[in-house]
């Protein structure tokens, strides 16, 4: 056999040894990586879409008190937008404080509700009506609303000149009066929770010079077993710098208030320990900013 023979036949078993170079995927892969690729985007936008509130959310039995539609169940991320707004809005009235003639500015902060609100110790049995927002008091400019050292003052100041005081509904209820200069109510907030049949509704209200503000004002329910198991519960906690009803010294420094967020759930961190926290909005709102 000749020498360039024998080189050709070695030549073609190497060749025939090495793998085959792809140059391209085959239509099965191709089809596949399509399906995987239309899946992952799927996925993404779905998440997105849903956390922006353009899927339909599961509804509950309740109506909403305002607007033609039905109360979204948790995690309600259409409600998300208002409540974070609704927030935003009372940052910024807190921060107008420049209290003159030509700026009126914010000058008290009455929380109505919660624990202690009559003095240490002793909570809230009534509210004001959720609906109640007047757009300024008149009989307030007589007093200065920074006379009134106390939302235990300011409630009994509202039941003499009239608004009738209802039994509180729930430990969590509390009203939010934002007095700007001496008479005028910029911002009213009423937050509310309700039970029945084994769900739990919050309802928060938001007013703007008497007029309630849709775009500020949100409400969704949950199951109620889920609504007490937590940590942080919605509503307000009144602290008081002295309390003595026989000098008849009061002296509120203000309230802890705890929104209720749309979105947030208890959660456990590990078998070990637990932090069932519940809203991402809490405040403390001081009487006299």
């Amino acid at each position: 056999m000749s020498k360039s023979l024998r080189f050709s036949i070695r030549s073609g078993l190497r060749s025939a040894e090495r793998p085959r170079r792809r140059s391209a995927f085959t239509f099965i892969e191709l089809i596949l990586a399509s399906v995987l690729g239309a899946l992952v985007v799927g996925s993404v936008v779905f998440v997105f879409a849903n956390m922006a509130g353009t899927f339909n959310e599961r509804e509950s039995a309740n109506d909403m008190p305002w607007g033609n539609r039905k109360i979204p169940v948790a995690p309600a991320y259409s409600q998300l937008p208002n409540a974070v707004q609704l927030q935003n809005t009372l940052m910024d009235a807190l921060q107008s404080n420049a209290v003159g003639p030509a700026n009126p500015g914010l000058s008290s902060v009455f929380v109505l509700g919660g624990r202690s609100e009559q003095g240490q110790g002793s909570d809230a049995t009534t509210i004001c009506p959720d609906t109640y927002a007047p757009s300024s008091l008149a009989w307030l400019a007589a007093i200065h609303p920074s006379r009134l050292t106390s939302a235990a003052q300011f409630k009994s100041q509202l039941q003499t000149n009239g608004v009738t005081m209802s039994a509180l509904g729930s430990a969590e209820d509390f009203s939010i009066f934002v007095i700007s200069g001496t008479s005028n109510v910029p911002i009213v907030i009423h937050s509310r929770r309700s039970d029945s049949g084994g769900m739990t509704t919050y309802t928060v209200r938001c007013y703007l010079s008497g007029t309630l503000s849709e775009e500020l004002s949100y409400a969704y329910s949950l199951a109620t077993s889920v609504a007490n198991d937590v940590g942080v519960l919605p509503g307000a906690v009144h602290y008081w710098l002295r309390s003595d009803t026989d000098w008849a010294i009061s002296d509120d420094l203000g309230a802890q208030v705890v929104f209720p967020d749309p979105t947030a759930y208890p959660y456990e961190v590990s078998s070990a320990d637990s932090a069932k926290t519940f809203s991402r909005f809490v405040l403390f709102l001081p009487t006299r900013p």
